[in-house]
């Protein structure tokens, strides 16, 4: 899975709409979600995730970003509409998600936990424990491999919790704010270690976050969303070439295109409060 090519041209003012390139890997068609209580989370979501892109969602607090993963996952189904696994695997087993919380099971091991999804899956021991240490060895957390997670800063727990979505190589990482709770130091680093594995690793990853400067530094593409019930209401390109350095993040091209997608969602913000 060849990582797509970002245009190096210069971008302008407005949102540049995605333009198509890259095989579909899931297909998103007027997705909406109510949940019991009547609430109306989503509405009518239609987007195409490509092989091999780094895509961010984008958009106020409440307006289903996370649902949107969930059901992408299969942990959720829509109340309308479909999504379909277009890509040769076709199997919702080829997923992986990281939430926020990294979720470890406390009396198990760095190693135990990572090879976990594998024991699940009835793989043998001495393979699962294999893969375990290469996807730990990715993540820079070789000499940690017997401690508990208790003894792990939040960024060393988040590393354990990456590791443990990638030991089955998945086409496909889902990322519902993993970096949300760090300090802005840590999660900066994790950023430039998460460039690091997507191009090691050749994956697909949609990446939910808050942060407009996270998803600029680390996208080929964001889709901005409306207030709830959430709605798409720009994809924008970012033609920013890789490898991507801490030095991009002083740099007037990065400026500008944060400034495009802040105004994207000021703009869809400001439409909802005059209604």
């Amino acid at each position: 899975m060849a990582l797509l090519e970002v245009a190096q041209s210069q971008f302008g003012p407005d949102p540049v709409v995605g333009d198509g390139r890259g095989e579909v890997l899931v297909r998103l068609h007027r997705v909406a979600h109510t949940f019991g209580n009547g609430t109306r989370a989503l509405d009518d979501v239609s987007l195409d995730i490509r092989r091999g892109e780094f895509l961010s969602l984008v958009g106020p607090s409440g307006c289903g970003k996370s649902t949107i993963m969930r059901m992408i996952a299969g942990l959720t189904r829509p109340s309308e509409g479909e999504i379909r696994m277009v890509g040769a695997e076709g199997d919702r087993q080829d997923v992986s998600i990281v939430f926020q919380d990294a979720t470890l099971l406390p009396w198990r091991t760095v190693l135990a936990n990572v090879a976990l999804p594998l024991e699940l899956r009835h793989v043998s021991r001495r393979e699962r424990e294999a893969a375990a240490r290469a996807a730990i060895e990715l993540v820079g957390l070789r000499r940690q491999i017997r401690v508990l997670p208790r003894q792990l800063s939040g960024g060393m727990r988040m590393r354990v919790s990456i590791a443990r979505a990638l030991v089955s190589h998945p086409p496909l990482l889902l990322m519902d704010e993993p970096f949300g709770a760090l300090d802005e130091i840590t999660r900066q680093q994790l950023q430039n270690e998460l460039l690091r594995i997507w191009s090691q690793e050749r994956c697909t990853i949609v990446f939910v976050t808050h942060s407009v400067m996270e998803a600029v530094f680390l996208s080929t593409r964001i889709a901005v969303m409306t207030p709830s019930p959430g709605r798409i209401a720009d994809v924008f390109n970012v033609p920013i070439p890789y490898p991507r350095s801490d030095d991009l993040r002083t740099a007037p091209e990065f400026s500008s295109q944060v400034a495009a997608v802040s105004r994207s969602l000021h703009r869809n913000m400001a439409g909802e409060a005059s209604c």
